[in-house]
């Protein structure tokens, strides 16, 4: 009575004649890398036939989750068997082992162009950064103008929530200007008005009135120093006397 045998399709490379024993350490193998059995040949979206066993007029697919990442382990099992005596097998294995890598670099073909669309998104991605609209310095020291003439009159009525406030909006902008503007000479000198900042706030923490008036004061005198180091000596800050908005009350709320 002949040995029963079987065939197995790896990746396209067919091998038949294997005794029961040499299929059976094949399909261990197959199972150890994680792919999964069906009588059924359908790929869908997430799993892919990538083989099949022959065996008693019957066919079981083997089916993963990708192609790419286990046709090395395939070629593994297709090795070892090349190595051993199968019948009819030796003359078309080299042959059928040019099939793999071909199939092994139209894989790296295609990461590689991955890759390079990946890379053209990001070029086009930092080319529109690069484009878009970015505040200059001017804009940054308008705003903390704002801020500066508001804190004056919420400190004055002792809104100390609404001054906590406007030092803060002060401190962010400052902040934002480092970090937007890291190119522009004015900057190294920015670092002045740190120190007068930090005392209107401590003033503010502690609800000090008189204290508040005289950091406010040096805050101001600081920053007609650092225009006069910047070559600005011309935009001269002065002690508020009008609101800049006739629709805010800067009274505290009771």
């Amino acid at each position: 009575m002949p040995e029963e045998t079987c065939s197995i399709d790896l990746i396209g490379i067919p091998i038949t004649g294997l005794n029961k024993k040499k299929c059976d350490s094949t399909l261990k193998k197959v199972y150890k890398g994680g792919f999964l059995m069906t009588n059924e040949k359908i790929s869908t979206n997430r799993l892919v036939i990538l083989g099949k066993v022959s065996h008693r007029n019957a066919n079981l697919y083997l089916r993963h989750t990708g192609i790419f990442s286990k046709i090395p382990y395939l070629l593994g099992i297709l090795s070892d068997l090349y190595k051993q005596d199968v019948p009819q097998q030796k003359s078309c294995m080299k042959y059928c082992f040019w099939i793999a890598t071909a199939i092994m670099f139209s894989t790296c073909t295609q990461q590689a162009g991955n890759t390079r669309a990946l890379q053209n998104q990001i070029d086009s991605l930092q080319s529109k950064l690069s484009n878009s609209y970015k505040p200059g310095l001017g804009e940054f020291m308008s705003s903390i103008q704002v801020h500066h003439d508001k804190l004056w009159f919420a400190g004055k009525e002792q809104n100390w929530e609404l001054a906590d406030f406007e030092i803060n909006e002060i401190k962010e902008i400052v902040d934002d200007i480092k970090k937007f503007c890291p190119d522009r000479p004015e900057v190294s000198d920015l670092g002045m008005i740190e120190p007068p900042l930090q005392s209107v706030s401590k003033a503010i923490e502690q609800k000090n009135s008189d204290g508040f008036k005289n950091s406010y004061l040096v805050l101001t005198a600081t920053c007609n120093t650092c225009h006069q180091a910047t070559k600005h000596g011309f935009n001269v800050i002065t002690v508020p006397t009008v609101p800049p908005f006739s629709d805010q009350d800067f009274r505290p709320k009771k």
